[in-house]
């Protein structure tokens, strides 16, 4: 079992580092953007197309970390009048709702994939 354990934190670690190094990339994307539009230059088509998928996949691949780290939005006020039983008991019906919602969307985008190889739907904008 410490070595699931030890894989999944592996896993959600590495999502983390990827979502975080997309978001250095968005800051990058968006300078070069502004820059070369202020000298009167045409930005690559890729690098728009690039900043959509990266927030879409920062979103999703850092969200479960979140979730471990109680980094989703949480609301203390309602929380902290709750006795430390159904506190406890609330906590982990949150985090069993964000597992769920997880695996529902999991599933949804894998049924889309799906969808779009069988029907050879590929997104052809700029890559």
């Amino acid at each position: 079992m410490p070595f699931v354990i030890r894989t999944y934190t592996a896993l959600l670690y590495g999502m983390a580092f990827i979502a975080a190094a997309m978001l250095v990339w968005l800051m990058i994307a968006v300078i070069l953007s502004v820059g070369m539009r202020n000298l009167g230059l045409q930005p690559w088509a890729w690098l728009f197309t690039s900043t959509e998928y990266a927030l879409l996949y920062m979103t999703m691949l850092g969200a479960p970390w979140l979730v471990r780290e109680k980094g989703h939005v949480h609301i203390e006020l309602v929380t902290a009048v709750l006795p430390p039983a159904l506190r406890r008991i609330v906590s982990r019906g949150v985090a069993l709702a964000c597992v769920l919602v997880s695996l529902v969307l999991a599933w949804k985008g894998f049924d889309l994939l799906q969808t779009n190889i069988a029907r050879n739907d590929y997104d052809v904008r700029a890559y």
